[in-house]
This record gives structure tokens, sequence and C-alpha cells, in this order.
């Protein structure tokens, strides 16, 4: 089965990027911002009265990719795995990064079989919902 058959699939493209780009707080307006083809986003840096251009440059350096595209922004890393041991196709969400809770609700994700290893989250008291019944 490919990703493109898995329920909940993400739908980026270059022009959600530079959506995303653009609605950030990077303040870069969309008229800097162009789509190039099916995979390239270009940034077209300005100077301004505050800052040099090699000040621009190296501000969008470091927070272009802090830019959250799509999903939840404390999640670093996931990984759709696919274990087929048992004879039938099941999928595993593995996530790295912070929010459990976020993740439960995301749509597809079966909160009754979440596992996490940080105990902080799943024993908050912050949050009404039941815990988990493993921590692994």
């Amino acid at each position: 089965m490919s990703a493109a058959n898995v329920p909940g699939t993400l739908q980026v493209n270059a022009e959600t990027v530079r959506y995303s780009i653009c609605t950030s707080k990077l303040r870069v307006k969309p008229g800097d911002v162009a789509v190039h083809g099916e995979a390239v986003v270009c940034v077209t840096p300005r100077e301004n009265s505050k800052s040099s251009m090699y000040y621009v440059l190296q501000f969008l350096k470091e927070d272009l990719p802090k830019v959250v595209v799509q999903g939840i922004p404390e999640v670093s890393r996931a990984v759709i795995h696919i274990d087929e041991q048992s004879g039938k196709e099941k999928f595993k969400l593995l996530v790295e990064g912070d929010n459990l809770w976020a993740v439960m609700a995301t749509h597809g994700v079966k909160g009754t079989q979440t596992t996490s290893n940080n105990t902080y989250e799943v024993t908050s008291p912050l949050h009404p919902q039941p815990i988990p019944s493993s921590v692994s």
C-alpha cells in the first residue's frame, strides 16, 4: 500500500509551503515568495531600514526551517510504520516530540491504544482526558 492510500495523508505541495511561509511570523510578503515547479519555493530577501541584507539572510536561514507547514508545532518528526507481522497490514504512527494529547486527538489515531515514554505528559493533571493504559 502506498503512502497516498494511507487515511489522513498530509496534502503538502509547493503552494501550501508558500502559504505557510507568508502567514508565518517571518514578515515575508506574498510577492517575495515564488513557486517554481512542483518542489521549488524561492524566497527573495528584502533589505529594510532596520537590517542589512546580511542580517535579513541570516534571519531567514535561521527561521525558515522553523515554519510549520502542516501538523502539530511541538512534533519534530513523525513516521508511519507498516507492521506486517500478523499477516495483516497495520499502521503505526511513531512521533518524536511533545504534545501527546494533540497527537491522540489527530484524526485516525486510536487514543486508547496510544503509548508514550514521556511520563510527565501521561500523568499531567492539566489534561482532563483519561490516562492511556500503558506507558512504554
